[in-house]
């Protein structure tokens, strides 16, 4: 009976593992620049993964004082949504790959939608790799950790 106990415990630990080592992941959670410091990124927790909003802009009107909004949106009804606050950033999941996420980026200066692969490289820094035209043109970007 006691082996039979410690059989059950051992397989559901081995079936486990593999699903323990990704939650250990380090989740990149927090508020990220991109190098060239013109906005801020959140990456939160949404439903079973995590998501990415614009939290800060360096520039938040036009030049007419308006605040900037989602005009390149494909849906006519969201082209009016402020760009501050917009989830850019969706369906982050880790990969199988120790510390690479992979999900979805919105880019709201031509409205268009990206597969993209989060590489934690360390505490402060974060690579973001996306990619177009069928994963042919591909751009590699390096975003370091910011206070709120």
């Amino acid at each position: 009976m006691v082996s039979r106990l410690w059989l059950t415990l051992w397989i559901i630990l081995a079936l486990l593992g593999p699903l323990a080592a990704q939650e250990e992941q380090k989740a990149p959670y927090g508020v990220w620049m991109p190098a060239d410091e013109a906005s801020k990124v959140e990456i939160f927790s949404c439903g079973e993964a995590m998501c990415g909003r614009i939290s800060w802009l360096l520039v938040e009107h036009d030049e007419d004082g308006n605040i900037l909004t989602d005009i390149y949106n494909p849906n006519p009804a969201l082209r009016s949504a402020p760009v501050l606050g917009l989830v850019i950033m969706s369906d982050i999941l880790p990969t199988e790959e120790d510390g690479v996420w992979k999900g979805r980026v919105y880019n709201p200066q031509d409205g268009r939608s990206y597969d993209f692969w989060l590489t934690v490289k360390s505490e402060s820094q974060i690579i973001i790799e996306g990619c177009g035209l069928y994963n042919l043109i591909c751009q590699k970007h390096t975003w370091e950790r910011v206070d709120s």
